[in-house]
């Protein structure tokens, strides 16, 4: 069986339109069945309608940042990211938890590492994202200390490489689980 038919077959298997209606749940839904054909743009558009139902869609914003990571659109991530902050932290204060602070802290960092390494490599390296890149470094690196999920580096490289060679490890931590996927409005 060729790529494309098994590609076919496992798009039959995850049955993107079944029972879709256009709300912000089937849009994210779909976003994420999409995402996992490795269909990313689809998913964005997918991710985008969610949003535009629901600007306050956490998992929407989140996974539309790993979305454009994959399409390797950095800084737009980190966007997406940083809204999932500001978001979380609005709950916060109104009695809420931050659920997915902590794992869009950690994809902020991340963003601003990948943009960072790709400038060096074009030597286009600049202070807009040097900084931002070691604030973000410092910061997850404190609170992953604090949360003892890691030990302790004197060298912040080291932490970055640890990082980008344990990405998916520590979004396994950070990132909350579920078992099943209510929302009330």
């Amino acid at each position: 069986m060729q790529s494309g038919a098994v590609l076919a077959k496992f798009e039959q298997a995850l049955h993107v339109e079944d029972n879709f209606d256009g709300t912000d749940l089937h849009w994210y839904i779909k976003g994420n069945k999409l995402g996992n054909l490795l269909r990313f743009e689809e998913a964005k558009d997918c991710y985008d309608k969610a949003i535009s139902l629901d600007s306050k869609y956490v998992k929407a914003w989140y996974r539309k940042g790993h979305t454009l990571l994959s399409l390797e659109k950095h800084l737009e991530a980190y966007d997406c990211f940083n809204k999932v902050l500001e978001i979380e932290t609005e709950n916060k204060k109104q009695g809420g938890k931050e659920e997915w602070a902590a794992a869009s802290g950690f994809c902020c960092m991340l963003c601003y590492l990948y943009s960072h390494n790709n400038l060096t490599l074009e030597n286009k390296i600049t202070e807009e994202i040097v900084n931002p890149a070691n604030r973000w470094i410092q910061r997850i690196h404190d609170y992953l200390l604090e949360n003892k999920m890691i030990e302790e580096f004197s060298d912040i490289t080291e932490f970055a490489m640890y990082c980008l060679e344990n990405m998916n490890s520590i979004l396994d931590k950070l990132e909350p689980t579920e078992v099943a996927h209510f929302r009330v409005k």
